[in-house]
């Protein structure tokens, strides 16, 4: 199943809706809960990841790992499963700008940087709160 051509179309009772990021392990959507009626967030590996059987051991144990944080700027793991070859995790869906787009053209001034930093380092992951 390619996840690049998937907008509209549903994984298991998952409808997704818009492409929010894409990296190299894989593409993350939000999507529609069909049974529960909320959003969320679902990360599709790479159709090529998977058949690595090393890379998709490394994305599940990742999700395993992430199951036993809970702090503010991390996000709740609803779900993890194969569907159609492509592994997948579902995660609450949260509002955010990425550190790059918070930067923008106008920098960060010390104390945001501080706080950001502070929230969880300086990578590429959404900050809620930054």
């Amino acid at each position: 199943m390619k996840m690049r051509t998937m907008i509209g179309k549903t994984i298991s009772h998952y409808q997704l809706l818009e492409k929010l990021e894409e990296g190299g392990m894989g593409m993350v959507y939000k999507i529609h809960d069909m049974p529960v009626d909320h959003f969320a967030a679902i990360k599709g590996l790479r159709a090529k990841k998977v058949a690595d059987p090393e890379r998709a051991q490394r994305f599940f144990q990742e999700t395993k790992i992430a199951t036993y944080f809970n702090h503010p700027n991390t996000v709740t793991i609803r779900d993890s499963a194969q569907e159609g070859g492509t592994e997948i995790i579902v995660t609450e869906y949260v509002e955010y700008k990425t550190l790059e787009h918070r930067i923008g053209h106008q920098g960060l001034g010390f104390n945001d940087a501080l706080r950001c930093v502070g929230q969880g380092g300086m990578t590429p992951m959404p900050f809620a709160g930054c």
